[in-house]
């Protein structure tokens, strides 16, 4: 029964804190798409980072992008959004999405937007938890009430 009650509450806490934290990643997606800056640019090179945790390896390439902002400021830098394969590969141009308040601040355009289905996977996920979780207290409550 303890442990019941310990995944109810866990269940009821972290269902709520991934859905705030999905539609935070959302609006800031949506900020960035509607004020970003659209350009060419060269992918220069691809980065490989270790995104895994808990012992399971998960492997992200970011590329680094070369690009000129409409200005005429030339940028090279790493993208903040990677994925897994590369999003392009070295000496590809691409269409680069830049933030004009801060330039180097940037990520390929691609026709999946990936930030975009993270934030719905974390707002679904927390969905489900916090549902579940109210399932699973709801049969608690009726076993103890059923069963004596």
């Amino acid at each position: 029964m303890i442990i019941a009650i310990v995944v109810v509450v866990a269940f009821l806490v972290l269902g709520p804190v991934l859905v705030v934290l999905g539609l935070r990643q959302a609006r800031r997606n949506r900020v960035f798409r509607a004020t970003a800056i659209r350009v060419a640019g060269l992918v220069t090179d691809v980065r490989t980072r270790d995104m895994g945790h808990g012992g399971e390896v998960r492997l992200v390439r970011f590329p680094l992008l070369r690009f000129t902002t409409l200005d005429g400021q030339g940028v090279e830098t790493e993208a903040f959004a990677g994925s897994t394969p590369a999003p392009a590969k070295v000496g590809q141009t691409v269409k680069v999405l830049y933030d004009p308040n801060e330039p180097r601040r940037a990520r390929i355009e691609t026709a999946i937007d990936t930030s975009a289905m993270l934030s719905g996977c974390f707002i679904v996920m927390g969905t489900f938890l916090f549902i579940s979780g109210i399932a699973i207290a709801l049969i608690v409550s009726w076993l103890r009430n059923h069963i004596h």
